[in-house]
This record gives structure tokens, sequence and C-alpha cells, in this order.
């Protein structure tokens, strides 16, 4: 499993990782660390580019959080007795 995430992260990398960022933010269950490890230890070794990489992560947590706050302003409580309920 480690070898096939390095094999995908090292291909895709930027994609991967934003993608990975913005699943987790919004709220499935997918971690989103072991791939940030990776990813991290791809860009110190100098295959990936570690500024876009993290620019790309710091994004992918705006833009969910943002359309949480988003769902929170139009939905208000309802999405929490939603939440709350699951």
């Amino acid at each position: 499993m480690t070898q096939e995430l390095v094999s995908l992260v090292a291909q895709y990398g930027l994609l991967i990782v934003s993608a990975n960022v913005l699943v987790d933010q919004i709220g499935l269950p997918v971690p989103a660390y072991p791939t940030l490890v990776v990813a991290g230890a791809i860009a110190a070794d100098g295959h990936l580019a570690a500024g876009p990489l993290f620019l790309l992560s710091v994004i992918a947590c705006l833009v969910a959080d943002c359309g949480w706050y988003l769902v929170g302003q139009i939905y208000g409580i309802q999405v929490l007795k939603l939440l709350c309920r699951i």
C-alpha cells in the first residue's frame, strides 16, 4: 500500500495531494496526513516542488472551509442538526 501511494504521489503529485486534502477537509473519512508526509518526503528529495505543494494544500483547505461557511450561511441550523444526527 505504501509503495502504491509513493508511486501515485511521485507521478501525479500536486493533483493527488490537493484532491486528498480537499476531500479530507470536506469531511469524508479519507486521511490526508499520509499523503502529505509522502509528498513532503518526495519534495525534500527534489522530485516535487515544495512551494506549489504547500500553496495548493492551503488553497484546498480554504476552498473546503469557505464551502462549509457558505453552507452554514445558507442553511444554518438545518445543516448543524443533520451533522449532529450523523
